[in-house]
This record gives structure tokens, sequence and C-alpha cells, in this order.
């Protein structure tokens, strides 16, 4: 697949917020995946073209940062690479499976390509007995907490899906997220679900925008819908 240089994706981005056609189209018209094309509206809306033409150096504290705001803002994944001025959607979603496997720890020294894998996987086998003895324990403090914290009714097993997000985002701070949708009635797809009506909070621009930013801002408000 040919690759889009950026330059192409600013000139669609402009005739995107300046004509009639739709998000869908323009893609189309330049070749540019719908999702990325979505990402880097939102982030010429939010940033202006800055942000596109030098993006964020993914440095170990930023990747960390990022992880910890999407999952604590229950964030989709465009929507967090728009907050941070990302482009790559698909660095995001590698970044929080390292986090929800390893910890934090897997994105602080990771470097550049793929030279922690092997290390990872390492690290996994050599901890293995570890997490294994510690797994029983580790789920029986989650389930009394969790009870502690539905007060209505003190039951896992009663709680809806709503309760069940706010109690996984109470105690993210004290237990990795992988740990809590393993042992409570939730699915991380439920789970991240939930927190898509913060949109508008999030597409709230830092800086009075120019015109055509945004136009793009309230043109991406109605075509966010369908990001997945």
């Amino acid at each position: 697949m040919t690759k889009i240089s950026i330059e192409t994706k600013i000139k669609a981005i402009k005739e995107y917020c300046t004509t009639a056609s739709s998000l869908r189209g323009i893609a189309r018209k330049y070749g540019i995946a719908k999702l990325d094309f979505q990402i880097c509206v939102g982030i010429y809306a939010r940033f202006g073209k800055e942000k596109l033409l030098n993006p964020p150096t993914a440095t170990g504290d930023f990747r960390l940062n990022l992880v910890k705001w999407k999952q604590q803002n229950l964030a989709s994944i465009p929507e967090t690479c728009i907050h941070f001025g990302f482009r790559s959607s698909g660095s995001v979603y590698q970044w929080e499976c390292q986090y929800n496997e390893h910890g934090a720890q897997a994105l602080l020294k990771l470097r550049p390509g793929r030279k922690s894998k092997h290390e990872l996987k390492s690290r996994e086998r050599d901890s293995t007995f570890k997490e294994t003895e510690s797994a029983s324990p580790k789920r029986e403090l989650i389930l009394k907490d969790s009870t502690r914290r539905l007060k209505k009714n003190g039951s896992l097993e009663k709680a809806s899906k709503k309760e069940l997000a706010q109690v996984i985002y109470d105690l993210k701070a004290k237990y990795r997220l992988k740990d809590l949708i393993e042992t409570l009635p939730i699915s991380m797809s439920t789970y991240t679900s939930i927190g898509r009506q913060n949109l508008n909070t999030l597409m709230k621009p830092k800086k009075s925008l120019n015109p055509s930013s945004r136009a793009c801002l309230n043109i991406l408000r109605a075509t966010m819908a369908f990001v997945g």
C-alpha cells in the first residue's frame, strides 16, 4: 500500500473542512484509510497542522501517560490519538496490550522498534511461578474491594455494567486493569464502551480556533459516531 505523505493528508483535511464532501469520500479520493484520516482531522481541529507536521516523541513517559489517560477516561483509540496529537492508532493498541499484560515498566523500558519483545517474554516466563502463587489472594482482594464499593446492593451479580465500570475505574490505581477485567463479570469491550459519552469534553479545544479548524471540529463531532 502506497504511503500517503502528511502534506497530502493536510491538503485532504483542508478540502474536507471547506467543501460539502463526506469524510469517507475525501479519504477515498486521496487513498487514505478512513480511521487514519478521521484521526488526522481530529488532531487538525484540536491543534492545527503543527501537531501533524511535528508529532510528539514516543518516550517511555509519553506512552505510559497516554495509556493511563485512555483507561482512566474510558476513551477509544481514536479519541486518545486526537487528545495527544498522536497519529498511530496501531501503536496505541500495542502499548495498551503491553501495559495490561506486563505493567508500566514494559512501556517505560520499551525502545523504538521491536527490541523488547523477547525481553518481555523472558520476564513473563521468569515471573510465571510468582504470578500463579499470588493469583488467588489477589482475586480475593479484588472481589472484597469491589463488593465494598457497591454500596447499594453489595453484590457483584446484581451490579449493573456501569456500576462495575465505575468500580474498575476506582480500583485501577491499586490493581492492574487485566486482573480487574478477569475477576469481575464485565468484558473489556463493555468497560471501554461505557465511557464513550465524554466525547464532547474531549473535543473541547484548548485554545481559540481559526474558522477552518473550528469547521473541522464541528464536522468531526458529527462523524466520530462511526469510530469503533
